[in-house]
């Protein structure tokens, strides 16, 4: 998508939504 790495970095928010995703 957009990039996981990136997008843990600029919002803390999306971690646990990756997880789910991962």
């Amino acid at each position: 998508m957009l990039g996981q790495r990136p997008v843990l970095k600029k919002n803390k928010l999306t971690r646990p939504s990756i997880r789910r995703r991962a």
